[in-house]
């Protein structure tokens, strides 16, 4: 994603996300909290890491423009001008806040932590990563979408947030389109399903099943 220079130095002026987003986290790890408790299991909130241009984990190298969860330390990490820079362009393109896309790219990264704790015990990760459309990435879609309506449902966000949603799905797709992804429009109807229909709609077989209206 190129941004303008104005773009740009605004990022730098405003720091690095919205001060929304620690709330939402807050927010979502008691969201996950309850809802493993409610099935008699524990759950471990990850940590949140920022980096700036270039990091590195015990998953490996990473890199700028990016969220990432990695499972071997139970830590989402996050580039901060990447998340920012999204932010704004969401506001651009939607002339609303933007508020909802580093909350979304966050929520996502945090889906893959909940299916992760969730099946700990179960069959090899490897088994969803293969089904149709690459599983797991619509898991953690579906996932998101349950936190983004409980975010809303606490106002932090206010309005458009569905509207930022599709945008936020729409920039986030497009960039990880070379790398195995679903289309983004996939990838948007199944965070619409958990915003909609709550966790319940979120398991592998549900999201397989899911029929995906084409537009």
């Amino acid at each position: 994603m190129r941004l303008s220079l104005a773009m740009m130095l605004l990022v730098c002026l405003q720091g690095a996300v919205d001060p929304k987003l620690s709330q939402a986290v807050r927010l979502f790890d008691r969201v996950w909290k309850e809802y493993f408790a409610a099935r008699g299991e524990s759950y471990a909130p990850p940590k949140i890491t920022p980096f700036a241009g270039k990091g590195s984990s015990p998953c490996g190298k990473m890199n700028p423009g990016n969220a990432y969860y990695c499972e071997k330390d139970n830590t989402v990490y996050y580039d901060e001008e990447f998340l920012a820079a999204l932010r704004l362009r969401v506001a651009s393109d939607t002339g609303t806040s933007g508020d909802a896309a580093p909350i979304i790219a966050i929520a996502h990264e945090l889906g893959h932590a909940v299916f992760a704790q969730m099946n700990r015990h179960s069959q090899p990760r490897g088994v969803i990563q293969q089904l149709h459309g690459y599983g797991e990435e619509k898991v953690a879609d579906c996932l998101a979408g349950v936190l983004t309506r409980a975010a809303s449902e606490q106002r932090y966000l206010t309005k458009g947030t569905l509207e930022e949603a599709e945008s936020t799905m729409a920039i986030i797709g497009k960039l990880n389109s070379q790398k195995g992804h679903p289309s983004w429009r996939v990838r948007y109807n199944s965070f619409l399903s958990g915003y909609h229909n709550g966790v319940d709609a979120c398991s592998a077989n549900t999201i397989e099943n899911l029929r995906y209206p084409s537009r």
